[in-house]
């Protein structure tokens, strides 16, 4: 029954149904499960002295590398069908690592905000898997390792430890949340189960505990959200209840119903629903962007049930009669055959992809061609500094821009349109990360400005310094104009104005509020992929916007009315009379869809610099 409510709380919480803000915490009812089953049986086959590591970790491969390779496999296929050649050669790349249960390292090291959109990672789900195979090969031997009387006691300390860990401010949000030593306190509080002592003092109980645990559970499923930091409120609650639910063994949990039977099946069905659920996630919203309907989450929830089902009839059942003795090499070949599957994707992705999309247009072709968010930057720098510009004798103007990866966007794109010779270009940008204010007008404390902020990078101690000294930085750089182009938040958004003033009285700078710029609802190369023509992709773009932002646009013109300073909506030089120029001539505009390529910047620069506030401020 839990494994029920664990894959449901996190399939429901992919498919974006309502009410689930926590059901990512599914995963971690299956560490803590994962931790009671794997130390009961470890600690038995030890007691009975009959444990062998080898012939573990055959079943562990037994019991879960079929179903992988199946679905590595079947996600492989559909991906050269439906994804561009940038989001392949960034799937291959997973591929290989979750292969080899090493995914959670992998999209650990690529968690920045630079990354691509997790929407586009079919396998990002695995980051799971890998974590609990690595508790599969590290938590034998710690238990080998120490006197059965002394298990409970090391598996307090090692828990106590890994919390520990995880409260300290150094990590980030992303370390604690994809490494496996952060996770070990979720495992041991299952693991703690198998203490006889513990275990029948909660089933005396029992009446109690049992109850509690469901509202632990309950709420934290609920109320919990995915911006929340690891360990959280929502991770320790969920991990307790569900060791309660454990440990109070009622038997109507197990008692094979009516009502029961189904919950009962998709437990049992449940790690292939888990596997196959996120790949249709990412195909869906590949073709259908933005929010799942209704009736997209229903045709998910059965087209997973269905493809699991299968998985579960034809690949794990037959699976786990693979005999240990007889089997074993079979079992070890498909561990390293799986690696070598995705060693050859690596190498052979490209030219399948132009076997089987050997005739595409010129939209798509000029999609296919985007480059990495990384790569967008060393190539913009490397142009701009092969620009040739005149001589000028003149006295030099400094321009300082403000704010986060947008504020580099219009850094770029300046410089691509101003001279050098004329102007000094400076970026004031905390991390990428910490919103453009002043501490002194912050009113509200740095923990909740940055509660839910999706940066890993932007956390309350790592932006104190940025604020506190925001205004010497400022005026230390002498600026004739002062330019804030950010990604606001709501949150953030409300302190702009009193930062204003503040400049205002510290400084004579001109300052331009830039609005937001348009965002689509998903990366250019699958929001315009069905676009036959650069002319009908242009005006159509407009209705391909995130309209949240225009809200954003909004409040940023009243500040800037209300403060006297200059304001620029981005979107006149995007989509002036709401038509979008997001390819000219064979150039993509955008890398993702939120930041300019370097085409763009070039680009877009100069209609930024020829827009009439902008020229009016900067040459009067």
């Amino acid at each position: 029954m839990l494994r029920f409510v664990a894959v449901t709380a996190v399939v429901l919480f992919h498919f974006e149904a309502p009410g689930f803000s926590g059901g990512f915490l599914g995963v971690d009812m299956f560490f803590v499960i994962s931790g009671y089953l794997i130390t009961s049986h470890i600690r038995s086959e030890i007691r009975n002295e009959r444990f062998k590591l080898s012939s573990f970790f055959l079943k562990r491969i037994r019991r879960l590398y079929p179903a992988l390779l199946f679905t590595l496999f079947a996600t492989a296929v559909v991906v050269l069908f439906v994804f561009p050649p940038n989001l392949i050669s960034d799937f291959a790349l997973s591929l290989i690592f979750s292969s080899v249960y090493l995914s959670n390292i992998h999209f650990w090291s690529g968690a920045d905000y630079f990354d691509f959109e997790s929407i586009y990672k079919p396998l990002l789900h695995t980051w799971s898997l890998s974590v609990e195979e690595q508790f599969y090969l590290i938590w034998p031997l710690f238990l080998m390792l120490i006197s059965l009387r002394l298990h409970a006691r090391a598996i307090v300390l090692v828990g106590l430890l890994s919390l520990g860990l995880g409260l300290v401010p150094a990590f980030s949000s992303s370390t604690t949340f994809f490494q496996f030593p952060f996770r070990i306190y979720e495992f041991s509080i299952g693991a703690l189960l198998t203490s006889a002592a513990l275990s029948s003092r909660l089933v005396h109980y029992r009446a109690f505990v049992l109850p509690v645990s469901f509202l632990l559970v309950g709420v934290s499923l609920f109320f919990s959200s995915e911006l929340d930091p690891n360990p959280s409120w929502g991770t320790l609650a969920v991990c307790l209840g569900t060791a309660g639910i454990i440990s109070a063994s009622h038997p109507l949990l197990q008692k094979d119903t009516i009502i029961t039977a189904p919950m009962l099946r998709i437990g049992l069905i449940s790690y292939s629903i888990y596997l196959a659920h996120w790949p249709l996630v990412v195909v869906y919203k590949t073709y259908f962007p933005g929010d799942i309907s209704a009736i997209g989450i229903l045709a998910l929830i059965l087209a997973t049930v269905i493809i699991a089902e299968f998985m579960y009839r034809c690949i794990e059942q037959p699976a786990s009669r693979i005999s240990l003795e007889t089997g074993s090499k079979a079992l070890v070949g498909m561990v390293a055959g799986l690696f070598i599957f995705g060693l050859a994707f690596q190498f052979t992705h490209q030219r399948i992809y132009s076997t089987i999309h050997h005739n595409r247009g010129l939209v798509a072709e000029i999609l296919d061609k985007i480059p990495a968010r990384r790569d967008v930057v060393q190539i913009a720098e490397s142009e701009i500094s092969q620009i040739s510009w005149p001589d000028y004798n003149g006295e030099k103007k400094n321009i300082l821009i403000l704010g986060d990866s947008h504020a580099y966007d219009v850094f770029a794109a300046l410089r691509y349109s101003l001279s050098p010779k004329k102007y000094n270009l400076t970026l004031l940008s905390g991390n990428s990360a910490c919103d453009p204010l002043s501490s002194g007008s912050i009113n509200i404390s740095l923990d909740a400005l940055y509660e839910n902020h999706t940066n890993p990078e932007a956390t309350a101690q790592k932006c104190l310094d940025f604020h506190q000294s925001f205004l010497d930085h400022v005026t230390a750089q002498n600026p004739d104009f002062i330019v804030f182009s950010e990604a606001w938040r709501k949150v953030s958004l409300e302190f702009l104005q009193a930062t204003i003033e503040e400049l205002q009285s510290v400084t004579n700078a001109e300052i331009v509020v830039l609005g937001r710029v348009p965002q689509w609802v998903g990366t250019p190369e699958t929001v315009f992929r069905d676009f036959n023509s650069v002319e009908q992709l242009n005006d159509s773009a407009w209705s391909l916007r995130h309209p949240y932002f225009d809200g954003i646009d909004e409040r940023l013109q009243e500040i800037a009315q209300e403060t006297g300073v200059t304001f620029v909506l981005k979107r006149e030089v995007v989509c002036p009379n709401f038509k979008c120029a997001v390819i000219v001539g064979n150039d993509l505009l955008y890398s993702d869809s939120q930041h300019f390529s370097p085409a763009g910047m070039k680009y877009y620069g100069e209609r930024l610099r020829d827009h009439p506030s902008m020229r009016s401020i900067i040459e009067p």
